[in-house]
């Protein structure tokens, strides 16, 4: 009987259910507390300026002046949770999509860790960088990700040591890159 309640109170039940119900609520009192409520949200739902017409109106406006041209947004304030989460993402994406060595010989877990290439470059990108971006720079620079984000944002490489005193000056010169510098005393500066 809850149920139909609503429907009571808006006088959308059939004359049988309808009298029905209201015997059924002059006998309950829990019923009549929710005929109370329903009728007080009835009242305030009719007094909600429900016109739609106007609705389609407006929404005509806003997809005609999107139509027109694109509307200059204000950019929503940059959070950490948003960098990280970039990050993240451009990490995981990254590390995808390097290119893959040669598979491996099956190791089983108890064999001795697989020696893994020591970072010798630490890159910061902008924060507005895109994977895309960051994974493009990579290649360029023919620098592999070791490591990263670390606290404060920063990647760090391998690049072959011959080629680092380039894969440094084409880092530097890339407009997404905030900073990039060797990791030891034997990188260029």
């Amino acid at each position: 009987m809850h149920e139909l309640l609503p429907w009571y109170v808006t006088g959308r039940l059939s004359a049988e259910d309808q009298a029905r119900v209201r015997a059924h609520v002059e006998a309950c009192a829990e019923c009549q507390a929710e005929v109370r409520t329903e009728e007080r949200l009835e009242a305030e739902v009719a007094r909600l300026p429900l016109d739609v017409e106007r609705g389609w109106a407006d929404m005509r406006q806003r997809l005609a002046a999107d139509d027109a041209g694109p509307a200059r947004r204000p950019r929503p304030p940059v959070t950490w949770l948003g960098w990280g989460v970039a990050a993240a993402l451009a990490v995981t994406v990254g590390v995808i999509s390097l290119p893959q060595a040669e598979p491996q010989a099956y190791r089983a877990l108890g064999a001795a860790p697989a020696a893994v290439a020591a970072g010798n470059v630490v890159v910061v990108f902008l924060p507005e960088t895109t994977e895309r971006q960051m994974r493009e720079a990579l290649k360029a620079s023919e620098a592999r990700l070791v490591d990263g984000p670390t606290a404060t944002n920063g990647y760090v490489l391998h690049v072959a040591p011959a080629r680092r005193a380039a894969a440094l000056a084409t880092l530097r010169a890339d407009r997404s890159v905030v900073v990039a510098e060797p990791l030891d005393a034997g990188g260029a500066r």
